[in-house]
């Protein structure tokens, strides 16, 4: 489950969520030593997204990427509620006729909507957009593994800063670059509650829940798009703030988000199952 994004100039912001500033950005301050400071894995993770930072999206030139980011997000907006309506009808009806919703064809309807589904979704998309291409940034709905969490496995990671690096190259601009991982970020925080609480997941559940990120996506950027004309007006005061101009509040607070979740799994290994307690004897 991920963001469908298109690959060219005219796809320039993060579609589903799915990518030079207005003066140089503020110096950014070293990692304060002590206690909190972030760990040396964490810092060198900082450096290189500093180096290979995205300006501002308040480059009045970016305007009409903006606009079309704002229509892509849409399209997939629409694409997902309505296969979340047809999942939602398959349910029903099946309840009205078995009385139930059996886990056999939950089952059978989530592998159906996330690989029959997905490529309908992408055709859908790109006959939408005129797209040619599409890449896209996934979370795994079940084991909550995530394109924009680091992994502990040094293969999969690899390939993970490779898509990450490949999907930035798309995008123009930091704030829309910064949504499109906080998107999979609120999937993966969504996973991680649904195996807390033992939900079951339906293909009705993933497809409201893309709809809903990627509404999230529309209401930012339009409220990015009114900000940049503002910006670009120069009969008004600009309304921008220091954190819009380089993204760095975000992104640091992503990556160390990243590498906390990352210690937490590997205290949980190492700590020793429990047993269950015995029943007293009768």
């Amino acid at each position: 489950m991920g963001r469908l994004r298109v690959i060219g100039w005219m796809f320039l912001l993060a579609v589903m969520i799915l990518p030079p500033a207005m003066g140089a950005p503020p110096p950014q301050k070293a990692p304060a030593k002590g206690k909190d400071a972030p760990s040396k894995e964490v810092a060198k993770e900082l450096q290189k997204e500093k180096k290979g930072k995205l300006p501002s999206c308040y480059r009045c030139e970016n305007l009409p990427q903006i606009e079309k980011e704002i229509k892509d997000n849409e399209a997939a907006r629409d694409i997902y509620k309505a296969q979340a309506e047809h999942w939602k009808k398959e349910i029903e009806g099946l309840k009205s006729i078995r009385g139930a919703y059996p886990d056999s064809r939950r089952q059978s309807d989530l592998d159906s909507y996330l690989n029959q589904g997905r490529e309908e979704r992408v055709d859908s998309f790109k006959k939408t957009t005129n797209a040619k291409g599409v890449i896209s940034l996934d979370t795994d709905p079940f084991t909550c593994e995530s394109d924009v969490v680091p992994n502990t496995d040094p293969q999969k990671e690899k390939a993970r800063k490779k898509k990450i690096a490949q999907f930035k190259a798309t995008i123009k601009c930091c704030q829309v670059f910064e949504w499109s991982l906080e998107h999979e970020l609120n999937h993966v925080k969504a996973c991680e509650a649904r195996k807390k609480e033992g939900k079951k997941l339906t293909a009705e559940d993933l497809a409201n829940e893309e709809a809903n990120e990627h509404q999230k996506q529309v209401d930012k950027l339009k409220d990015l798009l009114e900000r940049a004309k503002d910006h670009c007006d120069p009969k008004k005061k600009p309304t921008m703030e220091k954190y819009d101009e380089n993204c760095e509040g975000s992104m640091r607070a992503r990556v160390e988000d990243a590498a906390e979740r990352l210690k937490r799994v590997a205290e949980a290994v190492k700590q020793p199952k429990k047993s269950a307690p015995r029943k007293p004897e009768k």
